[in-house]
């Protein structure tokens, strides 16, 4: 029998609804407004509330019309969700004056839904600042306590408070049915622990493996270089003193008379200033490279003395200095 009614109200409210669209003020979104109110009333009679619905919606909020509140809680009512349908309806009475016809309809919607609407009581959480929210809508704590219309099915709690952590609490409506909701009491947020300051390693113990390792490969590779220079100006000494002792017989007492010894005279020079030249850069490049492998070693500095290393470079040779704390 109850079938049979809605049939008939819906077969009732299709013919007095049809003409809803020609209702609609003028504006920038009436238009909009009235195709999504045509294809909703489509889907409708196609048996597509769940889709249908929404177009309803928000040709709604495009145009706000009665008609057109009309034709979403009518929507809902054939969707299932009574108690929106329900509240729908009222608000069609309160805002339809002069409109009889449709206040008329939405009045006999709310007599025949108001029997059968589900209802639930939000009880406990008594919390300083809580906030709720219902199927993602905010509502007021001053609900707890109070039994109100909700649609059949399943629905969800949020529960928040300053300092207490966010709880929600699901539960379950069946049609024409009331149901009471335990809410728990909210726990207070653990602060967390600090975390403990990262400790800074002291300036000798700052690993720097790879500076180390490049300081002490250059320092080899110029010791390498300057002993190999140091080699090169032996060698011109050598030979230096060689053509000097030929000079020196050949021409004891003044010019040389032939122009073989003037070569050697002449060869004797060059090869004394390029000796004295590759030994002291001999002498240097090693003492730099000796610094460079000291440095690169790896010890606290309570163990490390100050090192110096002092070239020295004259006229007639050259040599190397070393000296600090140890």
């Amino acid at each position: 029998m109850g079938a049979v009614k809605l049939v008939a109200a819906s077969l009732l409210l299709t013919s007095t609804l049809l003409v809803a669209g020609a209702a609609r003020a003028d504006g920038g979104n009436a238009a909009i407004a009235e195709g999504l109110f045509n294809d909703a009333k489509r889907l409708l009679d196609e048996g597509k509330p769940d889709l249908a619905c929404p177009k309803f919606a928000e040709s709604l909020r495009l145009d706000p019309t009665l008609g057109t509140r009309l034709n979403l809680a009518h929507c809902h009512e054939v969707q299932g969700k009574t108690a929106t349908a329900w509240g729908e309806y009222k608000e069609v009475i309160r805002t339809g004056a002069g409109d009889t016809r449709r206040v008329g309809i939405a009045k006999e919607r709310v007599a025949a839904l108001e029997p059968n609407l589900a209802h639930a009581t939000i009880t406990g959480a008594a919390d300083v600042g809580l906030k709720l929210k219902l199927d993602g809508k905010a509502l007021d704590a001053a609900i707890l306590g109070t039994s109100f219309p909700i649609d059949p099915g399943d629905h969800a709690i949020e529960l928040s408070a300053p300092g207490k952590q966010t709880r929600t609490v699901e539960f379950h409506v069946e049609a024409s049915q009331s149901t009471d909701v335990e809410l728990p009491a909210l726990e207070a947020v653990q602060a967390a622990a600090p975390e403990p300051p990262k400790s800074q390693p002291k300036p000798e113990e700052q690993p720097h493996e790879e500076v180390s390792q490049g300081k002490r490969i250059g320092g080899w590779v110029a010791i390498g270089g300057g002993a190999a220079a140091f080699g090169v100006g032996v060698a011109f000494g050598v030979l230096t003193l060689s053509l000097a002792s030929d000079v020196s017989a050949a021409c004891p007492t003044g010019p040389c008379p032939t122009q073989a010894d003037l070569d050697k005279n002449s060869a004797a020079h060059t090869y004394a200033i390029l000796s004295d030249v590759f030994i002291p850069v001999g002498l240097v490049a090693a003492g730099l490279g000796t610094y460079l492998v000291l440095t690169a070693m790896h010890r606290p500095k309570a163990d490390v003395g100050a090192l110096h290393v002092t070239p020295l470079v004259g006229v007639g040779g050259g040599g190397l200095a070393v000296g600090g704390r140890f």
